[in-house]
């Protein structure tokens, strides 16, 4: 459950947000908690974590309860998830990248493939906010949502989306090397960087 202390007041009690009423009379924040973490930590379908707790626990909480207890969880922290993105895109410094991630299409007949998009802002070396954003595809158009007017360097790897969403951007600074301002379609791929020189050969004298 989370818990959070006034800030200057480290001397009195945490503070403890009560439970969304949209939850349902069956849930309380560390329940829902237990369920959200296996699903996304753990990776536990909703399924088993429906078949754990009526096994080991004795109690039926079906799967379309667990669905929504999801969606409410969601909902909540949606303020939380535009501050974290707000405050990366004030940044000027963002690294990002993408991964798929398979998922079930209904109807499909099989699972689809999508991508879930990241965007870290490093902090003198040491790790910074992490935001994840997921999409059904890899198109550049999937930066829009991200990083909308973001003016700032933008430092990724050589696949072509980037380049695609960053060209006719204007108004941004020079790169400095190994990173690419958003708005210039410039960034140094993979295949351009310069190999390592050959080492010497040793001399004569050392040879034995």
């Amino acid at each position: 459950m989370a818990q959070f202390a006034p800030s200057g007041c480290s001397g009195n009690a945490p503070i403890k947000p009560a439970a969304p009423p949209s939850l349902g009379l069956g849930a309380n924040p560390r329940l829902v908690a237990y369920v959200t973490a296996a699903k996304y930590c753990h990776h536990r379908p909703y399924y088993r974590t429906e078949d754990i707790l009526l096994r080991r626990h004795r109690v039926h909480i079906p799967r379309n309860t667990l669905c929504h207890w999801d969606k409410v969880v969601a909902d909540t922290l949606d303020s939380l998830y535009k501050l974290i993105r707000h405050s990366l895109l004030q940044t000027g410094n963002l690294q990002a990248d993408e991964t798929p991630i398979k998922y079930l299409d209904p109807g499909g007949g099989k699972c689809a493939t999508g991508y879930l998009w990241v965007i870290h802002a490093p902090r003198n070396g040491i790790k910074g906010d992490i935001l994840y954003q997921w999409h059904p595809s890899r198109k550049a158009t999937c930066l829009d949502d991200l990083l909308g007017n973001y003016q700032g360097f933008l430092q990724t790897d050589a696949y072509a989306g980037h380049d695609s969403w960053t060209s006719g951007k204007t108004g941004i600074p020079s790169s400095p090397a190994g990173r690419t301002p958003a708005g210039n379609s410039t960034k140094p791929s993979r295949s351009a960087r310069p190999s390592p020189p050959a080492p010497s050969p040793p001399s004569s004298g050392s040879i034995r």
